[in-house]
C-alpha cells in the first residue's frame, strides 16, 4: 500500500495499532441514508468542523509535485535574473 498523504498515513497506524488489540471492522455507510449512528455521527462532525482546529498544521498536507514544481518556478526565475544581471550580458 502506498500513501502519500500524512493525515492518511496516521489513520492507517492508529487503526492498525487498535486492530492489534481489537477485533476491528471497517464498514462503507452511504451517508444520508438513515442508518442507525449515522445521524449521530453527521452531527458530531457538524459540531466539530464549526470548531478551532486542535492539532499541527498544516492541516492538509501540500503535495510533494507542487512543492517541487514550486521550488523549480522559483529557481528558474532565479537564474533568469542572475543570467540577466550578469554584467556581460546583453539584453534581449
Amino acid at each position: 500500500m502506498q500513501v502519500c498523504s500524512r493525515l492518511v498515513w496516521d489513520c492507517v497506524k492508529a487503526l492498525q495499532e487498535l486492530g492489534s488489540r481489537n477485533k476491528l471492522t471497517l464498514a462503507w455507510v452511504p451517508g444520508h441514508k438513515g442508518h442507525k449512528g449515522n445521524e449521530e455521527a453527521d452531527s458530531l462532525a457538524r459540531e466539530g468542523a464549526g470548531r478551532a482546529l486542535i492539532g499541527p498544521e498544516p492541516f492538509c498536507g501540500i503535495v510533494k509535485t507542487h512543492v517541487r514544481a514550486s521550488i523549480d518556478e522559483w529557481m528558474d526565475g532565479k537564474s533568469r535574473e542572475w543570467w540577466r544581471n550578469l554584467p556581460q550580458q546583453r539584453q534581449a
